[in-house]
């Protein structure tokens, strides 16, 4: 598990960061899960999907952060992209356990 720092940066209308992303620091997460490169359903498990390319967050942050899209998170040495809003923030309908951790898509920006 790691610790991430997130950025929420200001967008111009072309939607490039206004100034420096560092400037856009809104605090850290803990917990934090890391998948690989891209999302694939696993063979024979009908709704079951890998989580490559995914990152896992701890729900209740102590620093309240709940991870947007469009945020930048930096994971050791990696500047990440969300290019997803939550998933699978819901009850599981097979065990109806409260699921742990919400998801977010992300790729790689450096």
């Amino acid at each position: 598990m790691a610790t991430a720092s997130v950025f929420r940066p200001e967008r111009d209308w072309k939607g490039q960061t206004v100034g420096e992303l560092d400037d856009y620091h809104i605090g850290d997460i803990t917990g934090v899960v890391i998948g690989g490169s891209s999302v694939q359903p696993l063979a024979r498990f009908p709704g079951v999907v890998d989580t490559t390319g995914l990152l896992g967050v701890p729900f209740g942050q102590e620093s309240g952060i709940v991870v947007q899209q469009h945020d930048r998170l930096f994971v050791d040495g990696t500047l990440y992209a969300v290019t997803s809003d939550r998933l699978w923030t819901s009850e599981n309908v097979l065990t109806g356990s409260t699921p742990t951790y919400y998801w977010v898509e992300v790729s790689s920006t450096s």
